[in-house]
């Protein structure tokens, strides 16, 4: 990670940050979109000597779910930051219509998206299990609704003995 002020970004070609977040094993053979001495170029990757921020970096994982959030004021995306922090679950989930293609990401490093290991068909979903069949086999995967994440209780905790001899 390098800071490079304005004053001497002009002497650079800076790719833009997005420019290989899709294609990752094609970097020698692709043409970017890159600045130099404030022109936009499309440039050769072997040309590139740095690559700008990318776009969702600047923002939490709950922020850079919001669909363009790039693009609007400071003031609309800690609006939309915040309602979205607010937001409440729907009781029957449904597909978004504008994605910003790092849902599927997020839900799987949550650590709480149940994950069939192999190929099968639903049998029976309930609130606590999925009964999944494939493979001659069926899989039985509970799901787990609420798991307490520390052994101790939050706040003071008052002694055992609450009588203290007086000096």
């Amino acid at each position: 990670m390098l800071y490079l002020s304005p004053s001497k970004d002009e002497y650079y070609m800076v790719a833009a940050g997005n420019s290989l977040a899709l294609n990752r094993g094609i970097q020698e053979e692709q043409v970017v979109p890159a600045r130099y001495r404030q022109e936009f170029l499309t440039i050769e990757w072997e040309q590139v000597h740095l690559r700008s921020i990318f776009p969702f970096q600047y923002f939490s994982i709950g922020a850079s779910l919001i669909p363009f959030i790039e693009h609007n004021d400071a003031n609309r995306a800690l609006m939309s930051s915040n309602m979205q922090r607010q937001a409440v679950p729907l009781s029957r989930s449904e597909k978004c219509i504008v994605g910003t293609g790092l849902e599927r990401q997020v839900a799987l490093d949550s650590g709480v998206t149940a994950i069939a290991e192999h190929e099968g068909k639903v049998i029976y979903t309930d609130t606590d299990k999925i009964i999944l069949s494939g493979n001659g086999a069926t899989l039985n995967i509970p799901l787990v609704i609420y798991q307490r994440s520390t052994p101790f209780p939050s706040g003071p905790r008052p002694p055992k003995n609450p009588l203290h001899p007086t000096q």
